[in-house]
């Protein structure tokens, strides 16, 4: 065998590993970098009186509002997800939602019991949901009938 060859075959398996772990690397960052994805009403909702399912790509998120406590639950486990509501005099008011058991259920105390809804005020719920880099986003116009 020649000396070049030897060579080769004797850092072969150092020069795999060192790919896997540059590999490894580049795809953990590339997985972290934040990306922004449309949530889409898969049917029309009032979550006041129902369920609400949205979705996006393979995420789905179910929003409902039942006995004066609204729960969202999803299809893939979340980092955080927020509510925010829309007035007509352009003011928005934020409601981080809390965990429920696991990252799948999250639970906030109601918006219609708030005066928002109650003077048919609020026009808009947004919600932001994170997910490892990846945040998704939502416009519902609200319906209080």
């Amino acid at each position: 065998m020649k000396r070049h060859f030897k060579l080769a075959v004797l850092l072969l398996p150092f020069l795999v590993i060192a790919g896997f772990i540059v590999s490894d690397i580049y795809l953990e960052n590339k997985a972290n970098q934040t990306k922004l994805f449309q949530l889409k009403l898969i049917e029309q909702c009032n979550i006041f009186h129902g369920q609400c399912r949205l979705k996006a790509e393979e995420f789905e998120l179910n929003i409902e509002d039942d006995a004066g406590l609204i729960t969202i639950n999803t299809s893939f486990p979340l980092d955080n997800i927020t509510l925010f509501v829309a007035n007509k005099d352009k003011t928005v008011t934020t409601y981080p939602l809390k965990m429920k058991g696991n990252r799948y259920y999250w639970q906030q105390n109601s918006l219609q019991s708030s005066n928002l809804v109650a003077k048919k005020n609020a026009i808009k719920l947004r919600l932001i949901a994170e997910i490892k880099g990846g945040r998704y986003i939502a416009e519902i116009d609200l319906v209080t009938r």
